[in-house]
């Protein structure tokens, strides 16, 4: 036997440097079974709905307003939104529809709701202004912007009339929502956000024809 010798008494004797040529246990092999296992309990326990974001109310339309804006044939609504989603995520953009396109959109406290007439002559982001005297309407409140779970808010959103034939008035509205981890997912707003939800309001004021 190569590394061995027999002694005196017979007995076998093993070369000690034949302890180099064994295998080291497998660390590295363990360790990252160790890590895989843990991606998996990761992923049973986000799948359980930790990734899942919501910012639609279970009573949409709760304190929800539509308005048009002769002067720059516009419309501006406001929904109360209940951010769902851990522990924070953000809401991205809302998606222009057919007829309209979105000229801004803000998320506000919903204490700072104005009952004030408005004036006519206004419109864009200073008619917003106007709508919410005292609120900051720029890039701070502007979308992309991060919800808080448990926190109701405002989404407050201007629209372009650009096309009357082209509007429908069952087409949704949709907004993009972002995790913390990247993840997005797109949500149907309430019936109160669609530009055209009152399509007779906008023939009346003369922002399409009749």
């Amino acid at each position: 036997m190569v590394g061995a010798t027999n002694n005196s008494n017979g007995e076998l004797r093993v070369d000690p440097t034949m302890g180099t040529l064994v295998p080291a246990e497998h660390y590295g092999r363990n360790l990252f079974a160790f890590v895989v296992v843990l991606l998996v309990l990761a992923g049973a326990w986000m799948s359980d709905g930790v990734l899942e974001m919501s910012i639609v109310p279970d009573q949409a339309g709760l304190g929800s307003s539509w308005s048009a804006v002769p002067l720059g044939g516009q419309v501006l609504t406001v929904s109360t939104i209940s951010p769902d989603g851990w522990p924070s995520f953000s809401v991205e953009e809302v998606g222009d529809t057919s007829g309209a396109e979105v000229v801004g959109a803000w998320i506000l406290p919903t204490n700072q709701a104005s009952d004030a007439v408005v004036g006519q002559s206004l419109s864009g982001v200073e008619y917003v202004r106007s709508y919410f005297p005292g609120q900051a309407i720029d890039a701070s409140t502007a979308l992309p912007f991060t919800v808080a779970a448990g926190e109701d808010q405002l989404l407050v959103i201007m629209w372009a009339i650009t096309n009357c034939e082209a509007l429908q008035v069952g087409e949704p509205v949709t907004v993009e929502l972002r995790s913390k981890l990247g993840t997005s997912t797109s949500e149907e707003l309430s019936k109160f956000s669609r530009p055209a939800a009152f399509f007779d309001t906008l023939v009346d004021t003369g922002i399409c024809p009749a």
